[in-house]
């Protein structure tokens, strides 16, 4: 797997870190760059971008919003991973996203306990994604053929009782450098815009300040998935996080988990085999 080669990890990072400058120079409103380009340094035409507008914009209530999708589609061909799954599917947007930053070179699980016919059809379209009616909490290794998943993408049931039940067996099956990432873990600042998504019921939540700042007060989007990454936080201590939230715009807030580990400095030779293979 991509994730356990450390070598190939290092070329294909630079590689898809330009990769992913050039897609953004291509977004509406960017500069653009020529074709020749990205096909220099993506091995490829360029890229339709269209998925990342995912279509729901800011003030949406529970799908990813088009920011996040981007940032879900460079964490992914940064990354590179063999095998991804998502829990919680609702109307693919996320799952279109990661399967085109995928491409044929990887493949996602996308589970959820149904799914809607234009969802099913939009995903069935993609060779690279297998989809699954399960409910997750009866999930077990077999249902997944026994992969290791080096990127597991939690948005499901956002209850603390099932996330933390799960927790277990999510760690049994990701790779030890993986990451999960949980979404609706940030609070919503801007009071005019709950009322608007979700018809504001974030708000019976009650007010929330980071770290006692008045400054960075908000409703959290889902109150239950911040009480589940403080849980694996208080309970795991191999484990740690990194929260991408805001405090300028509405935004539901996604959180990476993976385990602690240090960086390789031994030599184990006096020259890495040449990685020969495109972005």
């Amino acid at each position: 797997m991509f994730m356990h080669d450390l070598h190939r990890g290092a070329a294909r990072l630079c590689a898809a870190a330009l990769c992913f400058t050039v897609l953004l120079h291509n977004l509406p409103g960017s500069h653009s760059v020529t074709e020749a380009a990205v096909g220099h340094l993506c091995n490829g035409p360029k890229k339709d971008t269209k998925f990342l507008q995912t279509g729901y914009g800011h003030y949406v209530c529970g799908p990813l919003q088009d920011d996040e999708a981007q940032f879900l589609f460079g964490l992914v061909r940064t990354l590179r991973p063999s095998y991804v799954l998502e829990i919680g599917v609702l109307h693919g947007a996320s799952s279109a996203v990661i399967a085109e930053a995928l491409g044929p070179e990887g493949k996602l699980i996308a589970m959820d306990l149904g799914f809607h016919p234009t969802t099913r059809e939009k995903l069935e379209a993609y060779p690279n994604v297998q989809l699954m009616e399960k409910d997750m909490m009866k999930l077990t290794r077999e249902d997944l053929h026994n992969i290791t998943f080096d990127m597991i993408f939690l948005d499901a049931s956002h209850m603390f009782d099932h996330y933390t039940r799960l927790f277990p067996f999510l760690t049994s099956i990701i790779t030890p450098q993986g990451i999960l990432l949980t979404h609706d873990t940030g609070l919503h600042v801007h009071a005019e815009g709950l009322k608007y998504i979700c018809g504001g019921f974030m708000m019976k939540e009650g007010c929330v300040c980071e770290d006692g700042d008045p400054h960075l007060c908000g409703y959290p989007h889902r109150l239950e998935n911040r009480q589940f990454v403080n849980w694996v936080l208080e309970n795991n201590p191999d484990w740690q996080v990194v929260h991408l939230h805001s405090f300028k715009v509405v935004r539901h807030g996604l959180t990476l988990m993976t385990r602690k580990r240090k960086l390789s400095t031994t030599k184990v030779a006096t020259s890495c085999p040449l990685v020969t293979e495109s972005c």
